[in-house]
């Protein structure tokens, strides 16, 4: 995973962020911890999109398709709600996304050649 990153809305890194994002889930209990633990903490923001969407990057694929299908909707909110403004999430696979961008650095190329800030 890549170095956090500042988040121009609040000045907050991006490791900052997604620790503040994973306990709201469990403070609102839309996570538990062990889902927490098991699913959500081993992934990390590791950058933004061309349109500003938070990109959420997991380990591998399984753990990307969870975290799509059951927790992006909760991630997004919580993100909003921390940065006040709204938030788009895309989820990626952070090895492929790093590969597909060329250079690993916090910015999906706006090529976009995997398809992956379509979410």
């Amino acid at each position: 995973m890549p170095p956090p990153f500042l988040l121009d809305e609040n000045g907050l890194s991006s490791s900052q962020l997604w620790q503040a994002i994973l306990e709201d889930l469990e403070q609102q209990d839309i996570a538990a911890r062990a889902n927490v633990d098991a699913w959500l903490r081993p992934a990390a923001i590791v950058g933004r999109n061309a349109d500003g969407a938070l990109v959420i990057g997991a380990p591998n694929e399984t753990l990307r398709r969870r975290i799509d299908t059951r927790y992006s909707t909760a991630i997004a909110s919580a993100a909003s709600a921390l940065l006040g403004a709204p938030v788009v999430v895309t989820v990626v696979v952070w090895s492929e996304w790093q590969a597909s961008s060329g250079h690993g650095t916090n910015h999906i190329p706006n090529d976009d050649p995997a398809g992956y800030a379509a979410g």
